[in-house]
């Protein structure tokens, strides 16, 4: 979460035709997402975006209030604790608006087209996110945390303009900044490769952190899709400044607070600049992401060291992830079952002195104080005896997990597992297992965004369907298997069936928002953009010979090609597809 005050923007206000009989509300404690059903017994009367519900109060002309989150999201749980549980505002949220929860998870395009809109006009995003959306699928009004009284003000304002005067509100319209939301949209523009990557690297340069590494003077992502395109850049053309760069990145990295001194987990960001302070969350495509970096950075810049935290990240993933059957759980919770940040982390004092004796300062680093309760990292010559007695200690109580199994992330864990396994066969058995239930998984033609436990909860969106096979071809480079490989040649295909429109990718339908997201280059978020990684896996597949389908090369041939002048503007974050296309390029393979 930005914890930045919370921030109200109204743009544009529609009249509202009242209802008299109240919305009936979703049924939500059956629902797949464990955070909509945690929410099932709130004041709020909340429904899901699949609902019937929504399509009626569509029609009635109700404003929707949009609220999304993720089960393992602390700021979430706070905002159901301090906000939404508050009987007054519950009131009017139902009197005035149809309410809809989405898991930005599983609703992945609503989520995507809140967050467009909190950066485009609120100028931050992240989660809890929330919204007045108007029933053509237009934002008008958002915040991030926000409390009962100040929610239940503007909601009130916003219903009695939207009653009274609506041509009136219609002109307190704020335009849209003309550089807001710069982004490789869809076109028939060309540009030369060479202006790309130097426009890639002069922006990398530019938000480079000199001091701590990484990129970003406040809070520190790992930034893997950047740091991994630099590894391909630096191992097609070595370069020592970027060498230097790398590993002081990755150095600073693991020695801070990112990665778990305990288990070797991998928070999804920490809150300082220096890499300290973690964001307790730990989330699967994380874990996957950054020990796929590290396994990469071990190899092209000859530090085995970095194997070594990559492999404490899978280990932990294993241990802490896994939910049988081949499958990995989609995050660790940030939030204790007291209800404190990170509470399964933080060790009380005395529970340290009793467990480590009176000399317990002298075998572990304080990493963060809160309260009574530290994190700590073991240190000294019985650091790994030290270790094995902080993780018993912890066990003692239980880690929350949201249990959902996103058929794209079990993807990118597969990709991580590959990679592992190309270092330590030990790897080997459980990246089969995993490859296997993927396999089972997209085998129908309609594969589902969840799989294994609930795989028709909700239609595969394009990122499923590309980082599933981006999974597959790193395991067919170590296991070989012609199963494997022939089904990524098949998603490749089905992703160009079911998203690509004329000249741009599609991600995902909507069910509240208006407007067409469709582009020929993905940004890079947290995760690989899917349009970018479809290209790299596209390459490799005529890297070895493997003829493509009719419609894959067609569209590659469009992407390596063509690009949006917008591209260069946003080069930075496009790096996934920077790294495809130059690699592309040095194979000869367009």
């Amino acid at each position: 979460m930005n914890r930045a005050g919370p921030l109200v923007l109204p743009l544009l206000l529609f009249p509202l035709l009242w209802g008299a009989a109240a919305l009936a509300a979703s049924d939500l404690s059956s629902h797949p997402s464990p955070y909509l059903r945690s929410h099932a017994n709130d004041p709020v009367k909340w429904r899901s975006p699949e609902s019937a519900s929504v399509e009626e109060a569509r029609a009635r002309n109700l404003p929707f209030l949009v609220s999304s989150g993720y089960q393992s999201c602390y700021w979430c749980y706070r905002f159901k604790q301090d906000t939404l549980m508050d009987a007054d505002l519950a009131e009017v949220i139902n009197g005035s608006f149809a309410p809809v929860l989405l898991d930005r998870e599983m609703h992945t395009q609503d989520d995507r087209v809140l967050q467009a809109f909190m950066r485009d006009f609120v100028g931050i995003g992240g989660w809890p996110a929330t919204a007045v959306v108007t029933p053509d699928g237009v934002p008008v009004m958002a915040w991030t945390f926000v409390t009962a009284p100040e929610l239940a003000s503007a909601l009130e304002t916003f219903s009695r303009a939207w009653e009274e005067n609506p041509a009136a509100a219609r002109r307190l319209l704020v335009p849209r900044h003309p550089d807001a939301g710069a982004d490789a949209r869809s076109g028939t523009g060309s540009s030369d490769l060479g202006e790309l990557l130097q426009g890639y690297l002069e922006q990398a340069g530019r938000v480079s952190d000199a001091r701590f590494g990484g990129f970003g003077t406040d809070s520190k992502y790992p930034f893997a899709p950047q740091l991994l395109a630099l590894l391909d850049l630096h191992q097609l053309n070595p370069s020592d400044a970027m060498a230097a760069f790398l590993r002081h990145s990755l150095d600073s990295m693991i020695a801070g607070d990112l990665v778990d001194p305990v288990e070797g987990g991998v928070f999804r960001y920490t809150e300082n600049r220096d890499w300290t302070g973690p964001h307790f969350e730990q989330m699967l495509y994380t874990q996957a992401l950054v020990a796929r970096l590290l396994f990469r950075a071990a190899m092209t810049l000859e530090r085995p060291g970095y194997g070594d935290v990559a492999e404490g990240i899978l280990d932990n993933m294993l241990a802490r992830f896994a939910a049988g059957g081949g499958w990995f759980v989609s995050s660790l919770s940030a939030t204790g079952q007291g209800g404190v940040n990170g509470e399964y982390y933080l060790a009380a004092q005395q529970d340290l002195e009793i467990l480590l004796g009176e000399s317990w300062r002298e075998r572990v680093e304080i990493r963060q104080q809160a309260g009574n309760r530290l994190l700590v990292a073991p240190v000294g010559l019985v650091a790994g005896v030290t270790r094995q007695a902080l993780v018993s200690l912890r066990r003692r109580e239980t880690l929350e997990r949201d249990g959902k199994l996103l058929l794209s992330w079990n993807g990118l864990a597969l990709s991580a597992l590959s990679h592992g396994a190309s270092r330590e066969p030990d790897y080997l058995q459980a990246a089969g297992l995993l490859a296997d239930v993927i396999m089972k998984a997209t085998g129908s033609p309609h594969p589902g965004l969840l799989a294994g436990n609930d795989a028709k909860a909700a239609p595969a969106d394009l990122d499923t369907l590309v980082h599933a096979s981006a999974g597959l071809f790193d395991w067919w480079q170590v296991s070989g298997d012609p199963a494997a490989i022939s089904r990524v040649g098949q998603l490749l295909e089905l992703s160009v069936e079911r998203f690509f429109r004329e000249d741009g990718w599609t991600r995902a339908p909507t069910y509240l928002f208006a407007g067409d997201d469709r582009t020929l280059s993905i940004a890079d978020g947290q995760l690989p953009s899917p349009s970018a990684e479809w290209l790299r896996i596209a390459g490799g597949l005529k890297a070895a010979g493997i003829p493509l389908g009719p419609g894959t090369g067609k569209v590659f041939t469009l992407m390596t090609g063509h690009w949006s002048p917008g591209l260069m503007q946003s080069a930075f974050f496009h790096p996934t597809l920077v790294s495809a296309l130059v690699t592309g390029r040095f194979l000869g393979i367009h």
